[in-house]
């Protein structure tokens, strides 16, 4: 019973993640022109240490000015859970495929994409052989943002190079580096700017 329970909880977890990637996944790709697949994945075991920050946090803010030492070390619970946050972050990111790069996004598809999200829920189908229409529609829509791609996006990097950036900006082909120069490390093109 306990291991069903724990499995329970997971699904709830993965189905929270999803709902919630759905309804904001327009937003994002609108915004940042990408699209991150695993990121109802990605909300169960980062759900662990963010809850902590935000409970631990919210605990330091108010014992801080009480007892400063209590607070101190809360905040190193807090840094590692940060930590542990970044780290999960950073592995999620390098997974092959997770990432998909659409460009900019038609606000029509956004706006087509809420009015079915709206109409599923509002106006849903009743008999067996129309319950999947909005889901189908909503999943050609994905599939049509993941397909026409703006091919003339401009990509954006800094890198750190020392005691500066060094800013990489990438369209339709062409490369522009700006201020590469470091003072405190050498030949930085092929130690940092060229890996890139």
């Amino acid at each position: 019973a306990a291991r069903f329970r724990l499995f329970r909880w997971l699904l709830s977890l993965l189905a929270l993640g999803t709902a919630a990637w759905i309804a904001v996944m327009p937003i994002i790709v609108w915004h940042f022109y990408q699209l991150q697949l695993f990121t109802a994945v990605w909300t169960i075991p980062a759900s662990l240490p963010a809850t902590i920050m935000v409970v631990i946090g919210t605990f330091k803010i108010l014992i801080t000015p009480l007892l400063p030492s209590v607070g101190l070390l809360l905040s190193y619970i807090l840094n590692l859970c940060a930590l542990s946050l970044s780290l999960m972050v950073s592995m999620f990111a390098r997974i092959p495929f997770s990432n998909i790069v659409i460009g900019k996004m038609p606000f029509f598809t956004i706006a087509v994409f809420y009015i079915l999200i709206l109409a599923w829920r509002l106006f849903p189908f009743k008999s067996k052989g129309y319950q999947f229409v909005y889901p189908s529609l909503i999943i050609l829509l994905f599939i049509y943002a993941a397909l026409s791609k703006c091919r003339h996006n401009l990509n954006l990097a800094v890198l750190s190079v020392g005691h500066g950036q060094c800013i990489v900006l990438s369209c339709e082909g062409e490369n522009v580096i700006i201020d590469a120069g470091s003072i405190t490390k050498s030949n930085i093109g092929d130690k940092i700017v060229n890996p890139y």
